[in-house]
């Protein structure tokens, strides 16, 4: 550590993360080391699972898709993918498709998670095409992926 007075300030402060509501991405390290579940225990989780590295942030507008994803009233929907988890004994290890439904706060936006799609290999980016998600995985094979909702 080094003190630099002609360092730049801080533009502002920063802006807290999303509340996630659950039940999806909740998973957390206890101040006793074990693995919990905010969602679980009727808690909240600042943001998503550590280490999810998310990925492929895809905000659905298209009036085709079920109003599910779209969001309803104050709500709207984003898909988002998970590149996986960095290792340890947190039993969430992504690699799958998250649908958000965002509701704005006092101060910040809360978002019920849901887990809709997993088991793939290292997903990088999705590109939504009408009702048609395309999901694009890196390791492996290099998969495309098609999901369709109706």
């Amino acid at each position: 550590y080094r003190n630099d007075p002609s360092y730049p300030a801080a533009p502002g402060p920063f802006t807290d993360p999303i509340v996630n509501n659950g039940p999806a991405a909740a998973q957390y390290r206890g101040e006793d080391g074990q693995p919990a579940d905010a969602a679980a225990e009727g808690g909240v989780l600042n943001s998503f699972t550590p280490h999810r590295s998310p990925l492929g942030l895809v905000f659905p507008t298209d009036a085709s898709l079920p109003a599910d994803i779209l969001g309803e009233g104050e709500a709207f929907g984003a898909f988002l993918l998970s590149w996986g988890s960095a290792g340890g004994d947190l039993s969430d290890i992504g690699q799958d498709l998250l649908l958000l439904q965002l509701t704005r706060g006092e101060d910040n936006y809360r978002a019920t998670v849901t887990q809709i799609a997993r088991q793939f290999n290292r997903p990088i980016d999705a590109v939504l095409i009408g009702n048609r998600l395309y999901i694009l995985e890196w390791d492996g094979d290099g998969n495309i992926w098609e999901l369709t909702f109706d």
